[in-house]
């Protein structure tokens, strides 16, 4: 009796932590798509305008430099050391908003959920009361 009650909540726990795995995992997928999008899209970006990496390049510039170099940023050499450490930040950033995204779409169902069973609940005790009312009016002596 004892192994079964120990096997079904180890099985019930590795089942939880499998589904926080499942939605920790959909939120740095949805985030890589979404970082790998955006930074295709300013590579073609600037490509077309013969200055690939250009835009990672003043933005890495813009946060790890302080925006040192920028007072020109037409002149500003393509650095890939720039590019790679702003790829970076944009990866995890993107990461995490994916993450957040993830948590935020499963929310909905829990406030259905609870909604649900508040008004249940809700509309269970006004049954009673009221139902104890009528009893009490149909008992009591002074109408």
């Amino acid at each position: 009796m004892n192994t079964e009650t120990h096997l079904t909540v180890s099985a019930t726990r590795h089942r939880h932590s499998s589904e926080v795995s499942q939605r920790y995992l959909e939120g740095i997928v949805a985030g890589v798509i979404g970082a790998a999008t955006i930074a295709i899209w300013f590579l073609i970006l600037d490509a077309i305008y013969a200055r690939p990496l250009y835009t990672p390049t003043v933005l890495g510039t813009a946060l790890f430099r302080h925006g040192e170099g920028l007072s020109s940023p037409g002149n500003l050499p393509i650095s890939l050391e720039m590019t790679w450490m702003y790829t970076w930040v944009h990866g995890l950033a993107f990461c995490v908003i994916g993450e957040i995204a993830s948590r935020l779409l499963v929310w909905p169902n829990r406030i259905r959920m609870w909604a649900l069973e508040s008004c249940c609940s809700l509309y269970s005790l006004n049954l009673v009361s009221s139902r104890q009312r009528r009893c009490l009016r149909s008992l009591s002596f002074m109408r």
